[in-house]
């Protein structure tokens, strides 16, 4: 059985009526600010007829095969004159440009008031596009056609769409809102075929899908999902209304029901994108989450094959054996909540964990599972196994978890001792597995990797240059005698200094750091006698105390700023 019913939005408000059958659209411009007269428009007259502004009672008049539908203008920001106000600019002098309305001329007044005005009218026409629950109001109208014997669910946002002009300055913007002609995007979900297909103007601009590029099939189903649920996404909030979007819904969950026999009361009780939920179901109905995870770069960068039919009910317990993921009760949970899961388990057992309290622990726990999905796999893998066989599961997963995520210094710290490996000494090894990736130990990281990828270089000073070096209290200004303690000076006080050992061995500058009590404090770049920056940790400026004391060394060496 086929049934099309429609939604019409009721001119001046957020709602939309229910009605069985389709209407004739008549657009209706309603009274406001720029327009001074309500009025509808007449396609067999095509022209516009004023009205008192009453739209149910020129619903009556003209009929129930009709239908009113307000018709907004099309913001266009007004160009090609720009207002210019120069009686000698002795206004403008002061500072901020400001005038007197008082001193225009007659043909500057002129101008003035119009541009003043088609900018009033764009701001304006920009607020009262969409209505308040961020639909745009030219969406007059969704139609609705579901068929039971061949499942298939086609909605249809319904639109104006003007001849657009070229704006001009002597051209009024009103000249977009005539000649309106009626249009539609649509999206088909067919349930039996496992097919959705998208046909919205605004996607294509050459006819073909936007940001499909990649040549290889996995890359551009990627692509192709990122994309469409983008394109659903916007759907949902920029053309239909609530109400509408939970009838299409239901009408939605009772064919993907007669195909599967599954009540999908998960799916009604979740508060993502119903379009998106509905395009899941169709691709792989009786385990739509996981489709999420088959159209992912996380799954598809593992390079992992995958072979499965859309039909088959039990899609999700054979995706697990094949991929080696314990099918618990809680990865049931934490995956219906986030589909994600799934391929987080797969990282934290590639990293040798086989606990299973281990794996509920991070599955369970947001913060955690965004740790194992956050760092790079690779580096993640080996310090992992290292850290399980010389201190078990337990403790390796300690150290993983240690500091929540988005910590720096774990993430850089993990990579790097992946990396460099065979650089690090045992004891800074143990000093890790003992304490984690603490900012002690990721310096430490930091120095061992610049110093593997680069020979060491010892400077050679003038003795201008050697004449900076100097104590002045508790502070001593000294020259670094190579590159690698360059890096060092960089990664203690967490700046990019390292970079600058050419300008040093050229000549180009003079890098002095200051220490105080054998740590070092700040870092300073001189250019002859000229300071170029001064700064300490993470480039801050100077304390009050540091201050005083470059105030002393600037006038002994005759420095300036």
């Amino acid at each position: 059985m086929k049934v099309t019913e429609y939604f019409y939005r009721i001119p001046g408000t957020v709602g939309f009526k229910h009605c069985g059958s389709e209407k004739i659209i008549v657009p209706v411009r309603l009274k406001n600010d720029f327009c001074k007269d309500a009025s509808y428009y007449s396609f067999s007259e095509n022209e516009w007829k004023s009205f008192d502004g009453n739209v149910e009672a020129l619903n009556a008049r003209l009929g129930d095969d009709f239908f009113p539908a307000e018709l907004v203008n099309t913001p266009v920001e007004p160009s090609g004159f720009v207002f210019q106000y120069d009686p000698l600019m002795k206004f403008a002098e002061g500072g901020n440009g400001d005038f007197d309305i008082e001193d225009l001329d007659v043909s500057q007044m002129k101008d003035y008031l119009e541009q003043r005005y088609e900018f009033q009218k764009f701001h304006f026409d920009t607020r009262n596009f969409n209505d308040s629950r961020g639909i745009e109001k030219d969406y007059y109208g969704t139609r609705v056609e579901y068929d039971e014997e061949n499942l298939t669910l086609k909605i249809s946002a319904l639109h104006f769409v003007r001849d657009k002009k070229k704006n001009s300055s002597e051209e009024k913007l009103e000249s977009y809102n005539f000649n309106p002609k009626l249009d539609e995007d649509c999206i088909l979900y067919d349930i039996k075929n496992g097919k959705v297909d998208i046909d919205v103007k605004a996607r294509n601009d050459d006819g073909n899908e936007a940001g499909i590029k990649a040549d290889r099939k996995d890359k551009k189903d990627f692509y192709k999902f990122g994309f469409d649920v983008a394109t659903l996404a916007g759907f949902c909030k920029g053309k239909i209304s609530r109400d509408t979007l939970s009838f299409i819904f239901e009408k939605f969950i009772f064919l993907a029901g007669k195909f599967t026999g599954i009540s999908y009361e998960c799916f009604i009780k979740q508060k993502r994108s119903p379009l998106i939920i509905m395009y899941k179901i169709t691709m792989l109905p009786y385990e739509p989450m996981l489709y999420q995870v088959l159209k992912s770069m996380s799954f598809i960068g593992r390079k992992k094959k995958f072979s499965y039919r859309r039909t088959d009910a039990n899609v999700f317990k054979k995706f697990c054996r094949k991929m080696k993921i314990k099918n618990t009760r809680v990865l049931r949970r934490c995956y219906l909540e986030r589909p994600e899961a799934l391929i987080t388990s797969m990282n934290i057992r590639e990293c040798g964990f086989k606990d299973i309290n281990l794996f509920n622990r991070v599955l369970e726990n947001p913060e955690y599972s965004g740790i194992f999905d956050g760092i790079d796999l690779k580096p993640l893998v080996f310090f992992s196994r290292y850290a399980i066989k010389k201190r078990g599961q337990l403790a390796a997963m300690n150290l993983i978890l240690k500091g929540g995520n988005g910590s720096y210094e774990k993430s850089d710290g993990i990579e790097m001792f992946a990396q460099y490996f065979k650089y690090v000494p045992e004891t800074l090894r143990a000093d890790i597995l003992k304490d984690g990736f603490t900012r002690f130990n990721h310096d430490a990281l930091s120095n061992i990797s610049y110093q593997a990828k680069n020979e060491n270089c010892v400077f050679e000073y003038s003795a201008n240059q050697k004449k900076l070096e100097d104590k002045i209290g508790a502070y001593e200004f000294l020259l670094p005698k190579d590159s690698y303690q360059l890096c060092e000076i960089g990664t203690a006080l967490h700046n990019c200094v390292a970079s600058y050992a050419d300008k040093i061995k050229s000549n180009d500058c003079t890098i002095v750091y200051a220490q105080k009590d054998g740590a070092y404090k700040i870092c300073i770049e001189v250019c002859e006698n000229e300071i170029k920056q001064e700064l300490t940790d993470h480039n801050e400026m100077p304390s009050e105390e540091e201050t005083k004391i470059l105030g002393e060394w600037h006038l002994r060496h005759g420095l300036v700023n």
